[in-house]
């Protein structure tokens, strides 16, 4: 396991190993300063940020007739093509990534759909949309090559790419775009993921597909296309894992005692035409370690596979917030950091905040949210900062007066604020905040009683299953809600509506919205690369994709 030179330095304690104030574990990093700023070499072209995408919401759109989409005489014409943006995780000179940890549980049945940064990024490298959006924000061919608006009306026309394929080498067809993005057993009704993005749809013939969409017109309501809930994938009959889009596939998997995945190999399909260069016959392993010390994969430095014992192999990239991994990184010189754009804003969505209360952001001063940064939250995070997307701008507003299909008023609400149980950063802030509840301070109580209008007092905190979560949101008969929202959405509208559509207590409207959302922290992850491994693309969404994922 750790090589002798490690031993003394990993016996040092850091006396909080973050400004959260954790201390160490019995094995904890030496005393080194929170994650630096990358050196030059090595950064990505992620950052900085692009100023978010102002957005809108439009009315909420019944299913309306397919649209008429004219039989082209040719493929429709390609779009402009688009500027290649340089979005390497680090310099391109290097040997392809092989070996990958991960930290949080896999599940094969959420794919191709992601419920936590693990899967994300292991689905990612099968599961492909019809168009990406890079890391600066433009729109990159997926598995269509081309795409235009139709003349006759608000509907975009994709060309599916000649080489569009499954992983197992069978043709992608527009019939498996139509049959993915479907319900099952419901005709040509939408699947509820698919209706937050796209009104309808229509196949043209085998390669050409009509979609149109619930936000305006423009290409940049085209991006809304690369979200990963309209990846395109099928299930097969006896395999756990869907058939993806790729050219990757999963070739094997292991489990531990209790059926939780802990090792996935994924590759390419014999006799995959795709197969390039360094890719060729090239598998890459994913190491699920939730309950792992990923410092003690950074200490292998060999290729071996002791005994057999795939616990052994040398990990070439990993991806954590944790404080003490990053901190025991920065002392081993095979690797470096490389910090990832900030994501996610945690938020607390208050049912009971009326929109004459004013803006959610201005309830907590940036002070106040930058503590909550600090005392509440393991891992790198900041004060939410920045125009966020539920600011609304008229356009996309729907101009219906603000109004509850509930009464308002003490008793109503249970005294409960709930979170996603498997999402550390917002139990910390729920946690948090029902604490402060518990002071008399006068800063504290003025701040409690604009959280929550109809009173703090007895508050406590739930942690639900993805499920139950989801439930109690729709219902929003609890006094708060703490979860995460994407900073950079891909398209203008669609955030709000998915938001609306999984709290429906929320009007789509400018004032509801930003009344109802009070953002607490933004949140980043780290990459942690082997010196000399090269291959890896950032992408719009902070997803990482290895060479040759196409």
């Amino acid at each position: 396991m750790g090589m002798p030179r490690l031993i003394a330095v990993r016996l040092a304690c850091v006396a909080g190993i973050s400004a959260s104030g954790w201390a160490c574990g019995a094995r904890s990093a030496p005393a080194v300063p929170p994650p630096e700023p990358r050196p030059a070499p090595v950064a990505p072209q992620v950052e900085p940020e692009p100023a978010p995408i102002a957005v809108a919401v439009p009315p909420p759109a019944a299913v309306t007739p397919e649209p008429t989409v004219p039989e082209p005489a040719v493929d429709p014409p390609p779009a402009a093509a688009p500027v290649a943006a340089d979005c390497s995780l680090v310099s391109p000179a290097g040997t392809p990534i092989r070996t990958v940890a991960l930290s949080e549980h896999i599940d094969p049945t959420h794919a191709p759909y992601p419920r936590n940064d693990s899967e994300r990024f292991l689905f990612r490298q099968l599961y492909d949309t019809l168009v990406r959006v890079d890391c600066d924000g433009r729109l990159q061919p997926g598995l269509a090559s081309s795409w235009r608006l139709d003349p006759t009306g608000p509907t975009w026309v994709l060309t599916l790419d000649e080489q569009a394929r499954f992983s197992d080498g069978s043709p992608l067809t527009t019939a498996h775009v139509l049959s993915g993005w479907g319900e099952p057993g419901r005709g040509a009704a939408l699947r509820p993921g698919v209706r937050r993005f796209v009104r309808s749809m229509v196949a043209v013939n085998p390669r050409v597909i009509g979609i149109t969409l619930h936000d305006p017109d423009s290409r940049a309501s085209l991006r809304a296309l690369a979200n990963p809930a309209l990846a395109i994938a099928t299930r097969q009959s006896g395999n756990p894992w869907p058939l993806g889009t790729t050219g990757l596939r999963v070739i094997d998997h292991q489990s531990r005692v209790s059926g939780e995945i802990n090792v996935v190999t994924i590759g390419r399909h014999a006799g995959d035409g795709r197969e390039t260069g360094a890719r060729r016959s090239g598998l890459v392993q994913f190491l699920v370690e939730p309950e792992a010390d990923l410092r003690d994969r950074l200490d292998q430095t060999d290729g071996s596979n002791h005994a057999g014992r795939t616990t052994e192999l040398p990990v070439d990239l990993l991806v954590t917030r944790d404080p003490a991994v990053l901190s025991y990184a920065a002392t081993v010189p095979a690797f470096r950091r490389v910090p990832l754009p900030w994501l996610r804003t945690h938020v607390l969505l208050a049912p009971a905040r009326e929109p004459p209360r004013g803006s959610g952001q201005a309830v907590i001063g940036a002070a106040t949210r930058q503590a909550l940064a600090t005392d509440a939250v393991r891992g790198e995070a900041r004060g939410a900062r920045g125009t966020f997307w539920w600011e609304l701008p008229a356009d996309c507003a729907t101009g219906v007066p603000y109004t509850r299909n509930r009464p308002v008023g003490a008793g109503v609400y249970a005294k409960r604020v709930v979170f996603p149980a498997h999402d550390p950063v917002a139990g910390g802030l729920a946690a948090r905040l029902v604490a402060l509840s518990a002071f008399d301070e006068a800063d504290n109580a003025r701040l409690m009683r604009a959280l929550f209008p109809t009173g703090a007092t007895g508050l406590v905190t739930v942690g639900l299953s993805h499920a139950d979560f989801e439930r109690a949101l729709a219902a929003g008969l609890d006094s708060g809600y703490v979860l995460a929202l994407d900073r950079r959405p891909f398209g203008p509208c669609q955030p709000a509506r998915s938001l609306t559509s999984r709290a429906t207590w929320l009007v789509r409207s400018a004032e509801a919205l930003d009344a109802a959302v009070v953002p607490l922290v933004d949140t980043r992850t780290w990459a942690v690369i082997r010196r000399g491994r090269a291959g890896v693309e950032v992408e719009w969404d902070g997803a990482l994709r290895l060479d040759g994922v196409r």
